[in-house]
Parts: structure tokens; C-alpha cells; sequence
């Protein structure tokens, strides 16, 4: 084997200089950056901030469409819908509990907590992606039911601005220890 000593670095180099070459002649710009040493060159420069910017708007609509989702949801359970709120959930949702546990834990919800009176969001978190894939949305609530507080945490997957349920947990609250929704399932519930 001969040793002529250009192995990956010069691989790297002419990585280096034809991205460099290509993007001048594209018109476009090169910003590089090596440690603490960064240089930019051409024009067309990244924007940074409308990045974060794009990034954070797409992100709070994706939270907006899953608040929304959330209204729904207590409206569909308030009213004993809860075939429908199984309908609209995500596959995942579907797999991990079947039609016939959901419609029964869920009329045993309606039953021992009653109806929404007041729901706050108490945080948020959402999937950092790019643009133009799914989003995944997190919210937890404290909820004031007409029998009984929780806590609720919802996962919400928002595809073609439409969010589907994945997940969602209900939890008493600390001063409620008497809350059970069901009697053979621990609490937290979970579907």
C-alpha cells in the first residue's frame, strides 16, 4: 500500500472546495464554520432569525389546531360522543386500546366526573421539526369537571393541519384522593 498521504482529509478538502465552487456559481451563499471560526461568503446568506421565526410560527399554529382538538374533545365527552372522539384519534391511539375500552372507560369517565366546567393549560411542549413534516403536540391541563379536578395530559399529532390523538392520561388531583375512575385500572388512566 502506498502512503501518499491525502486519505480523508483530502476527501474532505474537495468536499469542501466544490460545495464552495457550486454554490457561488448557483448564485447562492456559503457560510462555514470551523470551532469557533466562521466565515460567509456570497449572497443569499442564511437568516437565522426568520428561521427561529418560521420555526416558532408553524410551531404555535400546531399548538393552536391541538387546543382547539382539546375543546373538542371535552365537548365530545361532555356529550357522550366518545365513538366519535375514537374515530378521530391517530392509529397509535387505535392499537393501544380497542373500540370497546374506549367507549367504556370512557362513559365510566362521564359518569364519575362529569362535564367540563373549566379547563387551564398549565404547559405545552412541542416535536422540533422541519417545516414541511408532522408535528408533535404535548398539553397538560388542570381541569375542573362538575365532580371532580385532574390533571390531564394529551399527545396530540398534527398532520395536514389537522390533529389526530395519540395519547391522553387523566390523573386526580392531590386534594381529591378519593378520585377513581375505575376500579380495576390504577390510577393514572391512560388510553
Amino acid at each position: 500500500m502506498s502512503n501518499n498521504g491525502s486519505g480523508c482529509l483530502g476527501c474532505l478538502g474537495a468536499l469542501v472546495f466544490w460545495t464552495f465552487i457550486g454554490s457561488m456559481f448557483f448564485g447562492g451563499g456559503v457560510l462555514m464554520r470551523v470551532g469557533s471560526f466562521g466565515f460567509v461568503l456570497g449572497k443569499n446568506l442564511i437568516d437565522q432569525k426568520q428561521i427561529i421565526n418560521n420555526y416558532l410560527t408553524d410551531l404555535e399554529s400546531s399548538k393552536k389546531l391541538a387546543e382547539e382538538a382539546v375543546q373538542k374533545f371535552h365537548t365530545q365527552l361532555g356529550q357522550g360522543k366518545c365513538q366519535d372522539i375514537y374515530d378521530q384519534a391517530n392509529e397509535m391511539f387505535k392499537k393501544s386500546l380497542s373500540q370497546s375500552e374506549m367507549l367504556s372507560v370512557c362513559a365510566r369517565l362521564k359518569q364519575q366526573i362529569g362535564t367540563v366546567n373549566s379547563a387551564q393549560i398549565t404547559d405545552w411542549w412541542g416535536q422540533p421539526t422541519d417545516k414541511d413534516s408532522d408535528k408533535y403536540i404535548l398539553l397538560r391541563y388542570i381541569t375542573v369537571f362538575s365532580k371532580s379536578s385532574v390533571r390531564e395530559t394529551f399527545f396530540w399529532l398534527v398532520k395536514d393541519s389537522k390533529p389526530e390523538l395519540v395519547q391522553f392520561e387523566i390523573n386526580s388531583q392531590l386534594n381529591n384522593p378519593e378520585f377513581e375512575i375505575n376500579p380495576q385500572l390504577t390510577n393514572p388512566v391512560s388510553f
